[in-house]
This record gives C-alpha cells, structure tokens and sequence, in this order.
C-alpha cells in the first residue's frame, strides 16, 4: 500500500514540475519556437505581466486546483456517508467532512476576495 502512494506522489510531483525543469534548460537568447517545434502561449499571460496580472492569474489556477480538491472531498464524504449501511459513526464522519469541506471553501473564497480586493486598490 505504501509502495502504491509513494509512486502517485512521484507521479504528481514529476508531472508538476518537469515542464518546469524542461523550460530551465532553454537559455534566454534561445527560441524555444524554431526549428518547426509547436509553441503555447504562456499560461500567466504576457512575458512581462503587471504584478496585479501575474497575482490575478495564479489566483485563478489555485481557485481551479481547490475546486478539484473540494470535488474530491466532498465525493469522499458523500462515500463514507453511503457506505455506513446505519452505521452512526460512519453517517457523523461523512457529515463532518462534508461540514469541514464546506468551512474549508469559504475561508478559500474569503481569501481569494480578500488578495484580489487588496490588488484591486493597488
């Protein structure tokens, strides 16, 4: 079992940051575009963004991992809940991570309305 969470989390930490390190080794006067490679547009937005821009946009893509994750709760909470067959502990855990989940997004959304009103006065 631990053999099973230790190669998910290599697999999630390489597809995280092995665009990253791939990106690392193009220099700067490098144009990753010639030699008929396939180009994308940068995620963040222009090459050199307004700080509000950048903020705003990393924003939005923690706010889309956290919608993941709270789907992902929310579907593990609602099993507990229809695999206690009356179990009460069972039916009270599933209500509590519901319950948990649900106090978790809003302090998420708190937080993102507060860093974006706060950016916006900037």
């Amino acid at each position: 079992m631990k053999c099973k969470k230790y190669l998910f989390f290599t697999f999630i930490i390489t597809a995280t940051f092995s665009p990253i390190i791939i990106y690392a080794q193009i220099g700067e006067n490098e144009n990753p575009c010639s030699n008929n490679t396939i180009c994308l547009d940068n995620p963040l937005g222009p090459q050199d963004p307004d700080i509000n821009i950048l903020i705003g946009n990393i924003i939005k893509a923690v706010l889309g991992i956290v919608g993941s994750i709270s789907l992902a709760i929310f579907t593990y909470g609602g099993f507990i809940w229809l695999t206690s067959a009356g179990n009460m502990e069972k039916v009270q855990k599933g209500k509590a991570i519901f319950t948990w989940g649900t106090i978790g997004i809003i302090i998420i959304l708190t937080a993102a309305a507060f860093v974006r009103f706060v950016l916006g006065i900037f």
